[in-house]
């Protein structure tokens, strides 16, 4: 197979075929995913979709690749099973013929971010804000019942529409391109990196205990909250702040991993 840089992938995925879909533009990319609308090529399909796929670095070695190829795959068939109201659904994954890229199906929502929503608007309405915390309450409940952990749950991560409300996105995202398990780079905290090398997208909305490496095991929602974000709960609270200047100011730094 004939390897091709992340750079240039990006162009080149346009008009290819999947799931009777055609590849047609470019929505957003960051080092580790591209995320794409399609067109529908077949008559059985109405609804508009999008893709994300997952870009492997140019210098990855074979094993590295094959390591990825089969976790993105693995954890994507667990994926596709979940329907929840409030959680946004991955419709569909595979390898992208010919390039070795694993990729997720997605419904193609034109929705904002509540990240977005704050910026624009400032602070949510107390009513607002009560309702949504209940929906991403209800969405983590089930998750963690089937045994997903979201570990990166930001602003960003979540959307919103008149017609279904609240909408989680990006659950397991953090595990699917964290370097840790796919290849051993020399490397600080490999366990709060990317594929690409860089941090993950916000320190500042990191679980202590995803900063610290701890072992990950999904919870109920009945659990104490308040004793994850308790700086007494951090065994370093340094690192955060590391992390987070790191984030700011090194050449590394990613504006955000798309959602999945």
């Amino acid at each position: 197979m004939e390897r091709r840089s992340a750079t240039n992938i990006t162009e080149q995925l346009l008009g290819q075929l999947v799931h009777g879909y055609r590849i047609d533009e470019l929505l957003g990319n960051t080092k580790t995913t591209a995320i794409y609308r399609l067109t529908a090529v077949e008559t059985v399909h109405t609804e508009p979709r999008t893709i994300t796929v997952f870009l492997l670095p140019e210098h990855f070695p074979v094993r590295a690749r094959k390591r990825f190829l089969e976790r993105v795959i693995r954890e994507a068939a667990s994926l596709v099973g979940l329907r929840h109201p409030h959680l946004f659904p991955v419709i569909g994954y595979g390898e992208l013929a010919g390039t070795g890229y694993p990729y997720l199906l997605m419904p193609d929502a034109q929705v904002d971010t509540l990240a977005a929503h704050l910026r624009r608007q400032g602070r949510l309405a107390p009513r607002f804000a009560v309702a949504l915390i209940e929906r991403v309450a209800e969405v983590l409940e089930y998750a963690h019942h089937h045994g997903r952990l979201h570990r990166g749950l930001s602003p960003a991560r979540l959307i919103y529409n008149e017609q279904v409300g609240a909408q989680l996105t990006g659950l397991d995202f953090i595990h699917l391109v964290e370097l840790c398990g796919i290849e051993d780079a020399p490397l600080s905290y490999t366990h709060l990196r990317t594929i690409s090398g860089s941090f993950f997208g916000d320190a500042h909305y990191l679980a202590p205990e995803v900063v610290r490496g701890a072992c990950l095991m999904p919870a109920p929602m009945s659990m104490r909250w308040a004793r994850y974000f308790s700086p007494s709960s951090v065994d370093n609270p340094s690192l955060v702040f590391r992390v987070s200047c790191r984030q700011a100011d090194g050449p590394t730094r990613e504006q955000g991993d798309a959602p999945c």
